[in-house]
């Protein structure tokens, strides 16, 4: 009996130790949206994931940075409005963006010229990330952390798994109330991404 319990303390102690690591990991990745959107360059291929994932906030702050960029490309799928990037500037000199498969608002954005559709077939969509596409910054939603380490893509998963693994940079917006996919393809772990932003947090830059 002596012995279990003493195997079970040192099991909590490695538990809370290691929950700890993450934690400061965490923490000195939070950063503001403001901040995280600074990683963009002009000429980079930036992906906004899919549908209700959309990172709202750093849409907001990328859009801001319209007068700083050029000529940078954003795609997106299924994307509720408003997309800020594309209603900022009609003369897509500094923001072009594109969708995978269009929702009502996205033909909207069609139908003006501010947003260009790409053909294609779902299934396909991991393989041409893997081989063919540019990615240089994914801006992705996410559950909150777990105990563990790990982040959850919820309504992402078709998509953002492989995003994790095409991209330069990785900035994860948190959203709270998200159910949970559970598949290995659906979890990122806090050491994946460049930074992170919660609606919340005032935040310091990640180096």
């Amino acid at each position: 009996k002596c012995q279990y319990n003493w195997q079970r303390r040192e099991k909590y102690r490695e538990e809370t130790t290691v929950l700890k690591d993450f934690t400061t990991e965490y923490r000195q990745k939070l950063c503001t949206p403001e901040e995280a959107v600074e990683v963009v360059k002009s000429g980079d291929w930036v992906d906004y994931t899919s549908s209700l994932g959309k990172p709202v906030l750093l849409d907001r702050a990328l859009a801001k940075r319209r007068d700083e960029l050029f000529d940078v490309k954003i795609r997106g799928n299924l994307m509720e409005g408003p997309i800020e990037v594309a209603e900022c500037d009609e003369s897509q000199e500094h923001f072009v963006y594109h969708t995978w498969h269009c929702s009502a608002y996205e033909r909207k954005l069609c139908d003006r010229g501010l947003c260009y559709y790409i053909p294609m077939v779902f299934h396909n969509n991991a393989a041409y990330y893997k081989y063919f596409l540019n990615v240089n910054v994914v801006m992705v939603s996410v559950s909150p952390m777990d105990k563990h380490g790990y982040f959850n893509y919820s309504v992402n998963t078709g998509v953002g798994h492989i995003f994790l693994f095409s991209a330069s940079l990785i900035s994860s917006s948190l959203k709270s109330g998200w159910a949970m996919e559970i598949s290995p393809s659906a979890l990122s772990h806090v050491e994946r991404p460049s930074m992170l932003i919660t609606p919340y947090s005032v935040a310091r830059k990640y180096t």
